[in-house]
């Protein structure tokens, strides 16, 4: 009676682990029907896309509908640039089903973490968006909504009279969920 006690907690305690994770973790063990990105830049319309490896972006990332991207345990380098929430129908949800990957950063001046995968003293595992350097940060939702359920937002920077934010700015009136993930040595200089 009492082994069969264990087994049957040990099973409910599975079920409920699996309720409680969110959403975008759950409902995706691979990336069936999911656009694979290996290039980005301009804008990204409505749908759900993953990376298939590094990808460095070429210009701004203007969100248009609703965007899911699975960061797989890659890193989207901004290349100096941002990712652009805007409009009240637009939203970002950001998710990673590869949390064990590890990048390596070098912290520099101003706390400002950089992705150094050979020399780096600091290590975050799973996906990264770094590289954002602009008067903007790495992520800027001007309206519309961002919702982090995973993946880490790294090693941004803002600059000038409208910086604001370094890893993510939320301007008023728009929304930002955070459910998992983390945002880390990111900068503002205003």
């Amino acid at each position: 009676m009492k082994k069969r006690f264990l087994l049957l907690a040990a099973v409910l305690i599975i079920c409920v682990a699996a309720l409680a994770m969110p959403a975008s973790a759950a409902e995706h063990a691979d990336h069936d029907g999911r656009q694979a990105l290996t290039a980005v830049g301009g804008t990204l319309s409505g749908g759900s896309y993953y990376l298939s490896g590094d990808v460095t972006a070429t210009d701004v990332i203007t969100i248009n509908g609703e965007v899911t991207l699975c960061l797989n345990g890659h890193v989207l380098d901004l290349n100096g640039n941002y990712i652009y929430v805007y409009g009240s129908g637009n939203s970002l949800t950001l998710c990673d089903c590869d949390g064990s990957t590890p990048h390596k950063f070098t912290v520099g001046a101003g706390g400002l973490w950089k992705l150094d995968e050979m020399n780096g003293a600091e290590t975050i595992t799973g996906g990264v968006i770094t590289g954002g350097n602009s008067i903007y940060s790495g992520v800027y939702v001007e309206s519309g909504t961002f919702n982090m359920d995973g993946g880490s937002i790294v090693g941004n920077a803002t600059y000038g009279w409208l910086s604001g934010g370094g890893g993510v700015y939320v301007y008023d009136g728009s929304t930002f969920n955070m459910s998992g993930g983390s945002i880390v040595g990111n900068t503002a200089d205003s």
